[in-house]
């Protein structure tokens, strides 16, 4: 959720299967009351945490898009997570995350959840 007022979603997955039917990088905000597709979605992670299995919980990313007020930028990082369940090859985790979307030559603090589903 932005500061005050707004939302900012994404969904990314790997999966080939699935991906004619949501897409592998998909989302939206919507700040101020306007809506809108997020372009050129991009998403790096840029940090990642020990998970019981062959795999690592992401715990901060960067992502950027272009949209309305140009290119966006969000850089956001988990603050608590809660395991879920875990396997060996993934798990699933809800996840607290902070940061700062930066866009039109602004910054807004970015507070929400992450579902995290390796």
């Amino acid at each position: 959720m932005a500061d005050g007022d707004g939302d900012v979603y994404l969904h990314s997955q790997q999966s080939k299967m699935l991906a004619p039917f949501v897409g592998k990088l998909v989302g939206f905000s919507v700040l101020d009351g306007q809506t809108e597709d997020l372009q050129d979605l991009r998403i790096r992670v840029l940090d990642h945490d020990f998970a019981f299995g062959l795999y690592r919980w992401p715990t901060s990313w960067e992502i950027s898009w272009i949209g309305a007020q140009g290119r966006s930028t969000l850089t956001v990082s988990t603050s608590e997570r809660k395991s879920i369940a875990g396997w060996v090859f993934g798990g699933f985790a809800m996840s607290i995350v902070r940061g700062e979307l930066s866009q039109g030559g602004g910054s807004i603090r970015i507070y929400g959840v992450a579902e995290l589903l390796m």
